[in-house]
Parts: C-alpha cells; structure tokens; sequence
C-alpha cells in the first residue's frame, strides 16, 4: 500500500513538473542579453608574423598581431598598427547557423559614442572567428581567426606569453 501511495505522488510530480517545465519560455534567437557570453570572454590574439626594422646598422624585430580581450561588459582591442579601441553598452545575441552557436556583438565606441559596433563571433574548440558587420547584417570586412593567449608580452620583442 505505501508503494502504490507513493508511486503515486511520484508521477504526479513528475507530470507537474514536465507540464510546468512546458510552460516557461526558452531564450529565443531574438532575445538581446546585456554585457558578453562566457563563451567568448579572455584574451585573443592574431596570427602572429615577424617585422624587422634596423636601427643603424643593428637589425631587430618585433612581434606584430592584433590583440583582444573580451569581459563580462567591455571589449578592449589593439590593432596591428598600435591604435587601441573600447567598446561600452556591450549586448549581444545568440543564433545557430548549421549548428554553430554565432554571438552578435552590439556596443558603442567610447570615442564615437554614437557610432555602433557590430560584430559575428563563432567561437569553435580553441579558436574564435569574428566577422565585422554593419546594422544591416552584411559583411564589411574578412573573417579574422583568433588564438587564446594569457595576455601578457615580452617587453623586449613583444612576443606574446
């Protein structure tokens, strides 16, 4: 009897809760989430490549890449040729494009507080591929492949730990 009685109140709340569980909304595609995914948070940098440059009669080199580091509310960046950016108000969304998780990023520049930046990251096993979009969702630039690094560089040749 306490078997039937209990096997009882175990379906119903297993059937309460699946019917509860069918009632609450998942995230859609066209839900906006402040801030930055996990997924994509840390320290990324390009390919590296080898420029050389002589003072004197002294050749040296330096490790020339473009860096990138992604919070929880900001983004942070250095082009190749030195120039840093910020981007603030960051908000993104979640799609799937043949099974692949896409984040578009939205935020603005702090020194163009009214230009808006806008992004496409997939971020695939150790490597993250972001494309540069415009409002409309069409391409600007060429895809850009990202490598994790800790962030931190040789103060000597630049080259990235």
């Amino acid at each position: 009897m306490k078997k039937l009685i209990q096997g009882i109140l175990v379906g119903s709340t297993l059937l309460f809760g699946l019917w509860l569980g069918g009632m609450s909304q998942s995230a859609s595609a066209a839900t906006i989430h402040t801030g930055t995914p996990t997924a994509i948070r840390g320290w990324w940098r390009t390919k590296m490549t080898k420029e050389t440059y002589y003072i004197g009669n002294e050749k040296h080199h330096i490790w020339d890449y473009q860096t990138l580091q992604i919070t929880k509310k900001h983004v942070w960046g250095m082009n190749e040729d030195g120039k840093t950016f910020k981007i603030r108000n960051v908000a993104y969304q979640v799609s799937k494009y043949h099974g692949i998780k896409v984040y578009t990023l939205l935020g603005t520049h702090t020194k163009h507080r009214k230009q808006v930046f806008a992004a496409d990251y997939d971020r695939i096993g150790d490597i993250l591929l972001s494309v540069n979009i415009d409002v409309k969702k069409q391409s600007i630039g060429k895809p850009v492949t990202w490598y994790p690094f800790s962030g931190r560089i040789s103060r000597t040749t630049l080259y990235p730990y």
